[in-house]
């Protein structure tokens, strides 16, 4: 009787011994690694300070993440390291790897409905992240499964802002645009140059400066804050604002790897769409006031003139916008097999519409966050989304 009761004892110790264990084990700190391809300076990383804090908070402070701006991964690398797991979190820029995302890639070229059905581009930069994110959260079952597939968790994303025309000469007609070369980046741009009588041009953004100071190229399509970091500025004679417009957001802000993501309790991915939320709202906003900071230099500097696109040039950019929808659809399904690309469009359009919306009037970037979480990244199952 007496051993019977000793093993008890020791059965009720091993119990009580192991459950604290098991406590200590999953309070423990989990230290992530994300690696983002822009410089120290960039929106994103400045954007991903509170990332990193959010993070922290609403794991109890089981999550450290540490942040890499390029160094550990250039951007064209970070989509394959966060598949294979060098790192835990990435910037992922789908555009360097088209053929693996067509689906968030198809929605995104819609971009130049941003700048061109809002009031005003800040608006419009503000609605149209968070109508990517709500439809591939929720309406776009192929986007969450060709991520799922390179191993990778989506969780948000962001734009940078407009696309105007940096050009050594004024070009802001539909005169004075015809026979010029653009260097542009990404197939929508491209096909409006070609349609507004211009020819497109590719090359990397590390020969920009030089082809526009050698008459290379007539002008780049680029936003005014890119313009600065890319060295532009000063051998721009005249920016044009609102054409060709759109914005690049071919942007998964913060992909997970899956087996990282997995790994967490649900408190923790709850914490890290938090922290997303934050990401996607912080980056745009912060890329918009260096929008503006830059408008103001431009203003005052009388070195570049700085244009408005006539209005023949902004109609007939409409009716490009208008008949590039159809276009993107059949791209997308003859070169890598989207299917019912003009039903996902008309999805995402309406989606649009819809954060126009409410977005309208809004430009506090707390606010943003909030909204961004209350209407998008809330409705998420920390227990099952990405699992």
């Amino acid at each position: 009787m007496f051993k019977s009761y000793k093993r008890s004892i020791l059965s009720g110790l091993v119990a009580v011994f192991g459950m604290a264990f098991i406590a200590h084990a999953s309070a423990q700190t989990v230290n992530l690694r994300y690696a983002q391809g822009n410089p120290p300076h960039a929106a994103s990383v400045i954007a991903a300070e509170r990332y990193t804090e959010l993070a922290d908070e609403y794991s109890d402070g089981t999550l450290k993440v540490r942040v890499f701006p390029g160094t550990l991964l250039q951007s064209e690398e970070i989509s394959s390291g966060v598949s294979d797991g060098t790192v835990d979190i990435g910037l992922v820029f789908t555009s360097y790897a088209p053929s693996e995302f067509p689906e968030l890639s198809m929605a995104a070229d819609l971009s130049m409905l941003a700048t061109h059905e809002a009031d005003n581009w800040r608006t419009g930069l503000l609605a149209f992240p968070a109508a990517l994110m709500e439809y591939v959260f929720f309406n776009c079952p192929d986007c969450l499964a060709e991520f799922k597939k390179h191993n990778q968790v989506y969780v948000g994303g962001f734009t940078s802002t407009p696309y105007g025309l940096a050009c050594s000469k004024p070009v802001n007609s539909v005169d004075s645009i015809k026979g010029k070369s653009i260097r542009t980046v990404g197939a929508s741009w491209a096909r409006w140059a070609n349609y507004v009588g211009a020819s497109s041009t590719n090359m990397p953004s590390s020969e920009m400066l030089q082809a526009l100071a050698q008459g290379v190229v007539d002008c780049v399509a680029i936003s005014l804050v890119d313009l600065e970091a890319w060295g532009l500025y000063d051998v721009t004679k005249a920016y044009t604002t609102g054409v060709p417009g759109g914005a690049f957001t071919q942007v998964a802000g913060s992909n997970v790897n899956t087996d990282t993501w997995a790994r967490l309790t649900a408190e923790q991915r709850q914490a890290l769409m938090r922290a997303s939320a934050a990401l996607s709202a912080g980056a745009t906003s912060i890329y918009i006031a260096q929008e503006e900071e830059v408008i103001d230099r431009i203003t005052n500097d009388d070195g570049v003139q700085f244009l408005q696109p006539d209005q023949d040039l902004l109609d007939l950019t409409a009716d490009f916008i208008a008949e590039d929808q159809v276009a993107i659809a059949e791209f997308y399904h003859s070169n890598f097999g989207v299917e019912n690309g003009e039903k996902k469009i008309s999805t995402m359009v309406e989606l649009l519409d819809k954060w126009l919306d409410i977005m309208d009037g809004v430009d506090s970037r707390e606010e943003v966050e909030q909204i961004y979480w209350d209407n998008i990244f809330s409705k998420l199952d920390p227990e099952s989304y990405g699992m």
